[in-house]
């Protein structure tokens, strides 16, 4: 779970080939590791796992966009600098 944990830019299935294990296996102790984080007695119903799981994936996608945007603004904002100062 470390390694998915510390690699956000490659797939379970590259990591699982890096291992040299079944992707599917490897993604079976990923799903069964974050719902341990989000349930640790398993007392919560699967639907609410899984939406958990749904809003802590949208969370992310969220925040990389939002990087972006944070990135592009500032490229915006150097080139329009360059050309204010180059006159």
């Amino acid at each position: 779970m470390q390694i998915v944990r510390e690699s956000p830019s490659k797939s379970i299935r590259e990591i699982a080939a890096e291992l040299r294990i079944n992707d599917k296996t490897l993604n079976g102790w990923v799903v069964a590791a974050r719902n341990a984080q989000i349930d640790p007695a398993g007392s919560m119903p699967d639907t609410a796992r899984r939406r958990i799981r749904e809003l802590e994936a949208e969370n992310a996608r969220l925040r990389k966009d939002l990087d972006f945007e944070r990135k592009a603004q500032a490229f915006i904002r150097a080139i329009s600098l360059r050309r204010n100062g180059s006159r």
